[in-house]
């Protein structure tokens, strides 16, 4: 514990986490995203639910990236207990490696803790082949192509939260990078039923750090609210 990504079924055990991530997955499927005969990165992957996810749904491999040790114990035991499959976890980062080649990459839930989020959307371009796909999950505010925020300390709760792009602004630097935008989800609130405090996950989450109409978070920024982007890899 905690079990931050999931939920799981294991032999009767049902691991209960703290974020529905079978929530976002069905989010995926509705955008669009074909994962059949697919190579896949994972940029960020948690425990890797996402790449048992998508190679459920024919995925040929995957491969996750997360420099998480607590995290990669997880997906140990994860894979003790499923057996061999078409997928494999580096503790690594994109700083660390560059992997090359994928039909998909995947970045969910990471460029908000970004530094420098066009270094690393860059990082992601790179990773795929020409006509590739980037599957990219980030929060978002509103707002034109100008308009970005940057919390002064935390974003509810969260130290390592550096810049919030508007939707705009996010398919600006998509644009720049060489990335054709070929989707653009409708922004989702995130919510105390998509992410909770559980038996397996008993940390606080984001009821404590939201205003009690959830209109705000403790810090007085906008609440979160999530979007999908797919962007094609230019030729």
């Amino acid at each position: 514990m905690p079990w931050r990504k999931g939920p799981f079924d294991l032999y009767g055990v049902h691991i209960d986490s703290e974020w529905r991530s079978d929530d976002k997955f069905a989010r995926l499927l509705a955008a669009g995203v074909d994962f059949t005969g697919k190579h896949i990165l994972d940029v960020g992957c948690g425990n890797g639910y996402f790449l048992y996810r998508m190679l459920g749904t024919g995925a040929r491999f995957a491969l996750g990236l997360d420099p998480s040790w607590h995290y990669f114990a997880q997906y140990l035991a994860l894979e003790k207990l499923l057996g061999p499959q078409h997928c494999a976890y580096l503790p690594l980062t994109l700083d660390d490696i560059a992997p090359r080649d994928f039909d998909l990459t995947l970045s969910m839930g990471v460029l908000y803790h970004r530094r420098e989020p066009l270094q690393h959307l860059a990082q992601l371009r790179d990773t795929l082949r020409p006509d590739g796909h980037l599957i990219l999950e980030t929060l978002v505010v509103d707002g034109d192509a100008t308009t970005v925020l940057m919390p002064l300390e935390r974003y509810a709760g969260m130290r390592n939260v550096w810049f919030l792009p508007s939707v705009a602004a996010l398919t600006c630097w998509l644009h720049r990078l060489g990335l054709d935008l070929e989707y653009s989800g409708t922004p989702v609130p995130t919510s105390s039923a998509e992410q909770r405090k559980t038996t397996w996950s008993t940390d606080c989450s984001l009821a404590d750090f939201m205003q009690p109409d959830f209109s705000a978070t403790i810090e007085g920024l906008p609440p979160p609210q999530r979007v999908i982007l797919i962007a094609r890899k230019k030729r």
